[in-house]
């Protein structure tokens, strides 16, 4: 069952509306920066629709307004070089230039970049993510349409990386024929491995038992933004 994490609708569109004040932009100059429509920056307030991770991002760098619970740090070379100076209520979790593909596959990158910094309240990180080691956490970005209706076109991935075998029924970030895909992934009888794409427009694939094991487990998928927690 996908639960959706203590980060609400009003509490993102609370956020669009204060930093676009702090800006001094009306709706139609907002949409202009962010090349859509003073209909879509209405939507945004009212909690019609949520926009992508990277235009809160930006919006919040912009406008200097914090996200609600979630919030972007400068990104450092060499990781976090002080730790004097880190919140100690924070987690902090990289994201990095990769995209799994949701789709055909994406080609893996022999050395990812880390994009950005991103800080965490540690209760959220708790909450959403479960009482786990989070320096194995890593952010990486969802391309494509399989999985519509649980991971969407542009959605960051929370992704476990010590998880690098089938860890029960869930979903994972895997390397077939040297391209990353997201998917479900459900064991069957006799070690079959069903790949499964939640949306239904796409069917599943069965793997022998032998086929699976040619298949490499990358990490475990735990959550999105939007935020809905895929673990149990």
């Amino acid at each position: 069952m996908v639960k959706k994490s203590s980060t609400s609708v009003s509490e993102i569109a609370a956020f669009v509306k204060e930093a676009r004040e702090a800006l001094g932009l009306s709706q139609e100059a907002l949409g202009e920066i962010f090349g859509c429509t003073k209909g879509n920056i209405s939507g945004w307030e009212k909690g019609l629709h949520e926009p992508r991770f990277a235009v809160l991002s930006e919006l919040s760098k912009k406008s200097n307004v914090a996200l609600p619970g979630i919030f972007d740090l400068p990104k450092k070379e060499s990781g976090i070089s002080d730790p004097a100076n880190k919140n100690a209520n924070a987690v902090i979790f990289e994201l990095y230039d990769i995209q799994a593909s949701a789709g055909p596959g994406r080609t893996i990158k022999e050395h990812p970049q880390v994009l950005r910094q991103v800080s965490v309240l540690e209760s959220w990180a708790r909450q959403t993510l479960g009482n786990r080691d989070f320096s194995n956490v890593k952010l990486i970005t969802a391309n494509g349409t399989s999985m519509q209706g649980t991971i969407d076109n542009g959605d960051v991935l929370f992704v476990d990386v010590s998880v690098k075998h089938f860890d029960g029924d869930g979903i994972y970030v895997i390397s077939r024929s040297d391209e990353l895909h997201v998917k479900r992934l459900q064991r069957l009888h006799g070690m079959r491995l069903a790949i499964i794409s939640d949306n239904k427009q796409n069917k599943t694939e069965t793997l022998t038992a032998q086929e699976a094991n040619e298949v490499i487990i990358c990490g475990r998928v735990l959550a999105t933004w939007n935020l809905k927690r895929l673990w149990m």
